[in-house]
C-alpha cells in the first residue's frame, strides 16, 4: 500500500475473507481423520486478513474470483478468473484484457508463473504467496507457512517482498514445495510434478517478443486449450497485445478425444467438446461459459471496476484511489452492490513519521471499522470492529500471524517450527496467565524427504490424546493413522495402501495407449472393529476386520482413474457401490449396493 511496497502480481489463488480470527471451537475438528496433510485448524489464524466485501485490510486490494472452466470434482487443472483490484494506473480497456490472460493461467495460482521463455521468473505458492526472481539459496521459510527447497542442480526461489535476501541470480528453475510436489523445465515444456507421480505438462509458444500458453495436459488425461485474438505469430512488437489475448479455453479428456500434446497448433477436438468459456472484449470483457452463464468486467473512466450479469440488474461498482500520504499504490475507496454502499480511507505516514498506515470502513449503516499497521510492508496490528470492540494481532514477516488478542480477553496463539509447520494453537485464559486448552503437532525435525517432513508424526487434542501417522516415503500417502487407546486400552488403527495405475488414453490411430507415467492411487482402508491392529491385520481375527477397497476400471481404454467403485467387505458380505461419470469427468449416476453388483462398468 506504500510508496516502498512493490505492488503485487495480479494473479492470485483464492484465499477465503475471514472476518473473524477466531474460528468456533464447538465446530471445528481438530484434524480431519485419514488426511496426509493433517493440520491443526482450531483457532487458525489467516494468512491474509480480509474484510467481509474481500478487501485485504493491510493493502487495499479486493480479491476477484469467478471459476472458469472445470472438470470433475478433485480434478485438475482447474482454471479460475482470480486476481487484486485495483491492478494498474490506468483505466483502458486493454487493462482487462491483460488482467484476462494472466488470472486464467492456474500455474500462477497453483505453483509457477512463466515468463522469457522456460526461465521462470515469478511463482505463486498454492496458498497465495508471490514469489519473485531465482536466488542461489538452498531453502527457505516464507511468512504465510510456506517452504520450500531447491532440489538437486536446481535453483531457489524466494518472496520478493521478504525485504532480506538481495542475489538477484536468474537461472533455471527447479523447485520443491513443502508436500513435495516438484516444478521444473526443460526445452520441451515446463512440468508440475505431484508426489503421488501426477504430471502437468504446460507447453508455451514463444516469439521474438515473448511467450504463451498453448495448453496444459495431465498423464491423468486432462487437456486445456487456449485460443487467442491472433493465432499467427507476431512479426512486430505491435503485434503482441492481440497474440496474448485469450479468447477460448477449452477442455477435454485425453481418454475420448485424441490431441497431439507437444504441438502448438490448436487441436480441433479438443475445442468441439464442449467444455469452454469464451471472451469477448468488445465491451469491456465478457466471459460466456458453454451454457450461457455471462459475468462481464468493465473499467470505467471514473476509475472504477463494473462487475456484472447481463441480462439482469446485478451490478458491483468497485472505485479505486491514491489515499492520502505517501501512499503511490491506488487502494479500493468505494464499493457499491445491491444499494448499499462501503467507503474505505487509507493514510500513509511517511516514513521519516515511521511508515505507519491507517484504515477506516464506512459501512452503509455508518458503522466504523478501523485498522492500524506500524510499517507499510507488515501486517495490522490492531482493529477496531464495529461495534467497539479492539482487537490487537502479534505478527512477523518470517512466520505471519502468531496471536490474536480478542476484546474479551483469552489470547489465541499459534506455535510454529523451523519450516512454519504449525506445531501449537492454543487459548490462553482471559487474563493471560493460563492456557485453557492447546492442541499440538510434531514434524521431523529435520527434513530428508520433502514428501514426507511436513506431514506430522503425531497429533494431540486438548486433552492429550494423541494420534500417531505413518507415511510411505515414495508418495507421502497416509500408510497408518492410531488413534488414541479407548476404554479397554485398545488403540484403533486404519491402514491404507496404495498402487501405481496408468491412464488409457486414445492415439492417434484411434486406439488406446497408456499414458506416459504412472500414478500413485489408493486401492485399500483398513481397520478393525473392536480389536488391536496385528501384523497388517486384526488381533480378533479376519471377521473383525473392516475393508474398503477403490476401483478404477481396468488396464484398458478410455480410464483416467476415477474410482469407478467403492466395495466394503465385512462380516463376510461386501457392499458395493458404483459410480458414473461424464467425459469431463463428472459424477452423472451413482448405483447403490441394494443393486448386488460384483464389479462395476
Amino acid at each position: 500500500m506504500a510508496g516502498a511496497r512493490a505492488k503485487r502480481v495480479i494473479s492470485w489463488h483464492r484465499i477465503t475473507a475471514t472476518r473473524s480470527l477466531l474460528a468456533a471451537a464447538a465446530t471445528t475438528g481438530v484434524f480431519s481423520a485419514g488426511s496426509v496433510n493433517a493440520q491443526i485448524s482450531l483457532y487458525d489464524l489467516p494468512e491474509v486478513m480480509t474484510d467481509q466485501n474481500g478487501v485485504e485490510i493491510q493493502t487495499g486490494e479486493i480479491r476477484l474470483s469467478q471459476p472458469i472452466l472445470s472438470f470433475g470434482d478433485g480434478i485438475e487443472p482447474r482454471i479460475d478468473f482470480e486476481a487484486s483490484f485495483p491492478f494498474s494506473n490506468s483505466n483502458s480497456v486493454g487493462d482487462v484484457r491483460t488482467l484476462i490472460s494472466s488470472a486464467t493461467n492456474p500455474i500462477t495460482r497453483n505453483f509457477v508463473g512463466n515468463c522469457c521463455g522456460n526461465e521462470i521468473e515469478s511463482a505463486m505458492t498454492p496458498s497465495g504467496m508471490a514469489i519473485w526472481y531465482n536466488y542461489t539459496l538452498d531453502e527457505i521459510a516464507t511468512g504465510n507457512g510456506q517452504y520450500f527447497k531447491k532440489p538437486a542442480g536446481g535453483v531457489f526461489n524466494v518472496p520478493y517482498y521478504n525485504g532480506v535476501y538481495t542475489n538477484t541470480t536468474r537461472k533455471r528453475l527447479g523447485m520443491v514445495n513443502a508436500r513435495g510436489d516438484v516444478f521444473s523445465s526443460n526445452s520441451t515444456g515446463s512440468f508440475f510434478t505431484k508426489a503421488n507421480g501426477e504430471v502437468w505438462k504446460i507447453l508455451y509458444q514463444s516469439s521474438n517478443w515473448g511467450t504463451r500458453i498453448r495448453n496444459i495436459s495431465t498423464n491423468r488425461g486432462y487437456f486445456v486449450q487456449y485460443q487467442y485474438e491472433r493465432e499467427a505469430t507476431p512479426t512486430a512488437q505491435s503485434q503482441m497485445a492481440s497474440w496474448r489475448t485469450v479468447t477460448k479455453i477449452s477442455g477435454a479428456s485425453l481418454a475420448y478425444v485424441y490431441c497431439d500434446t507437444t504441438s502448438t497448433s490448436l487441436c480441433a477436438n479438443a475445442a468441439s467438446e464442449g467444455n469452454y468459456v469464451t471472451f469477448d472484449y468488445t465491451d469491456g470483457a465478457t466471459i460466456t461459459h458453454a451454457s450461457g452463464a455471462q459475468r462481464k468486467y468493465k473499467l470505467t473512466a471514473a476509475s472504477a471496476l463494473e462487475i456484472s450479469t447481463p441480462g439482469t440488474n446485478s451490478l458491483t461498482t468497485i472505485t479505486k484511489a491514491v489515499p492520502e500520504g505517501t501512499c503511490d499504490d491506488e487502494n479500493v475507496s468505494q464499493i457499491t452492490y445491491s444499494g448499499s454502499t462501503w467507503t474505505y480511507e487509507y493514510v500513509c505516514i511517511p516514513a521519516e513519521r515511521g511508515n505507519d498506515w491507517s484504515l477506516i470502513r464506512t459501512s452503509p449503516t455508518g458503522g466504523k471499522f478501523r485498522s492500524f499497521g506500524v510499517s507499510w510492508d507488515a501486517a495490522p496490528e490492531m482493529y477496531q470492529d464495529e461495534m467497539l470492540g479492539v482487537h490487537y494481532i502479534g505478527s512477523s514477516l518470517a512466520q505471519g500471524y502468531q496471536s490474536y488478542y480478542p476484546p474479551e480477553g483469552g489470547r489465541i496463539y499459534r506455535t510454529r517450527d523451523s519450516r512454519n509447520n504449525t506445531i501449537e494453537i492454543g487459548r490462553m485464559s482471559k487474563d493471560n496467565s493460563s492456557t485453557l486448552i492447546a492442541y499440538k503437532a510434531s514434524f521431523p525435525a529435520t527434513c530428508s524427504n520433502f514428501v514426507t517432513c511436513n506431514q506430522p508424526t503425531w497429533t494431540r487434542d486438548g486433552n492429550g490424546n494423541q494420534t500417531d501417522y505413518a507415511y510411505d516415503p515414495t508418495h507421502g500417502g497416509l500408510l497408518t493413522e492410531t488413534g488414541p487407546a479407548d476404554a479397554n486400552g485398545v488403540r484403533p488403527q486404519k491402514r491404507y495402501e496404495y498402487v501405481q495405475r496408468y491412464a488409457w488414453l486414445k492415439n492417434s490411430s484411434g486406439t488406446y495407449s497408456q499414458a506416459a507415467s504412472p500414478i500413485w492411487v489408493k486401492i485399500r482402508e483398513k481397520y478393525c472393529i473392536s480389536s488391536a491392529a496385528s501384523a497388517g491385520g486384526c488381533a480378533a481375527g479376519t471377521l473383525d476386520e473392516v475393508i474398503t477397497e477403490y476401483e478404477y476400471g481396468p488396464d484398458s481404454g478410455p480410464n483416467n482413474l476415477l474410482v469407478r467403485g467403492i466395495a466394503v467387505t465385512a462380516d463376510g458380505q461386501t457392499l458395493r457401490t458404483c459410480y458414473g461419470y461424464d467425459r469431463m469427468g463428472r459424477k452423472i449416476s451413482e448405483t447403490k449396493p441394494a443393486a448386488n453388483l460384483t464389479s462395476c462398468p
